[in-house]
């Protein structure tokens, strides 16, 4: 796929070095559905990457995402969420490795200004005017929303800087088919920057072991 050279810069364009290594990623029963924007942003990145694949079976770590919370202070949103590195985990938890948090503030009075859109996938094929006017719309909203973990601390226009109209449209397929709706401007960002920390938590646990 042509558009993964642009993903995620400061994240993905990171030279991995270390190897291949392959995840199932997995959570909690009870969190199922409360984590499916977080989850597909997850899977998103990961098949993405030029070091990190997705395997149901024969993995080398299971992949947990727990502990989805959000907080409403003063003016902002905060999304918190915790990552588990842990040993391959067919019928249980797997062996806890590590740990790291990932951390999202939005700054709420301007970005619930796109919170009830929702981003229809054909857009991206039958107008191209119109897809880029929202590729621009989404770097604009993002202005108002930053990460708060992981070494790199770029705020979410950074990310979405980067990014081609064909890429946000497959992160609309997929996570509207996930969801069974077409997803919201806001539901796409949040996909996307948790992505993005993730999978340089995941780097950076895997290079802490390597020690």
């Amino acid at each position: 796929m042509n558009f993964v050279k642009v993903i995620f810069i400061g994240f993905l364009t990171v030279s991995i070095t270390f190897g291949q290594y392959s995840f199932d990623v997995k959570t909690q029963l009870e969190e199922k559905h409360r984590l499916q924007i977080a989850k597909q942003g997850v899977l998103h990145s990961i098949r993405s990457s030029s070091w990190a694949s997705i395997e149901d079976v024969g993995e080398d770590f299971s992949l947990w995402l727990v502990n989805l919370n959000r907080q409403h202070q003063g003016d902002s949103i905060y999304v918190f969420l915790q990552v588990q590195l842990r040993s391959p985990a067919m019928f249980s938890s797997g062996n806890y490795l590590s740990h790291r948090n990932v951390i999202i503030r939005y700054h709420w009075d301007e970005i619930q200004l796109f919170a009830k859109d929702s981003i229809d996938k054909n857009l991206f094929t039958s107008n191209q005017g119109n897809a880029e006017e929202l590729t621009k719309s989404m770097v604009k909203m993002a202005s108002f929303a930053s990460t708060l973990s992981g070494a790199s601390f770029l705020g979410a226009e950074e990310i979405l800087g980067g990014l081609s109209s064909a890429f946000i449209a497959s992160t609309v397929g997929e996570l509207g088919g996930v969801l069974q709706k077409e997803p919201s401007p806001v539901e796409v960002l949040e996909s996307l920057m948790i992505g993005a920390q993730v999978l340089e938590h995941m780097e950076s646990m895997i290079r802490e072991r390597k020690k």
